[in-house]
């Protein structure tokens, strides 16, 4: 043997395979697989994603549902402390509430809101009803006073799920104390 003889390499090829050259046919299988992945993988980020990001922002939303529920029940549970201590026999610096029933919004000025309002920052003050009764029709010790908030809530995504719209209710009562 010549020591400087290198065996010749015979191109068997076609023409259309030119752009693979020196490439193993399984190696161009295994391309022309992952290229074809590709596109599904784009497909299936797309739809998880979509999904993913629906089911955060869903339960952000659901979370300040929930956050504003408790600070209308709060502020529901304050306005009753405050009335049980506005009874009849509360002294006249702090003044007398009831047994009138009283209807009117955050808004209003009254001291029935003036109780209230500080606890519902965030809150459109307007769309905020106040509902204070006396059950038992006195304002005496011992009788009951029942201070009600309502709103509405409007979710974000509340539109996908069919409620544009939630209505909150807090109720407290509580025995007159005063």
């Amino acid at each position: 043997m010549n020591p400087g003889w290198k065996p010749e390499l015979v191109d068997t090829r076609r023409r259309y395979d030119v752009p693979s050259v020196g490439v193993p046919a399984s190696r161009r299988l295994r391309r022309r697989a992952k290229n074809a992945r590709r596109g599904a993988v784009v497909a299936e980020t797309a739809i998880v994603m979509t999904v993913l990001i629906a089911l955060t922002l869903g339960g952000v939303d659901l979370q300040i549902g929930v956050y504003r529920y408790n600070t209308l029940s709060e502020a529901a549970r304050h306005g009753a402390r405050q009335a049980m201590t506005h009874g009849a026999l509360a002294p006249a610096a702090y003044g007398i509430w009831g047994p009138g029933t009283y209807v009117g919004t955050v808004a209003d000025g009254s001291p029935y809101a003036n109780a209230v309002q500080p606890l519902l920052v965030g809150f459109p003050q307007n769309d905020v009803n106040i509902d204070v009764t006396w059950p038992d029709g006195s304002n005496a010790v011992g009788q009951r006073v029942c201070y009600r908030l309502s709103t509405t809530y409007r979710p974000l995504l509340g539109f996908l799920v069919g409620y544009p719209t939630l209505n909150l209710t807090a109720v407290s009562t509580m025995p007159i104390a005063h």
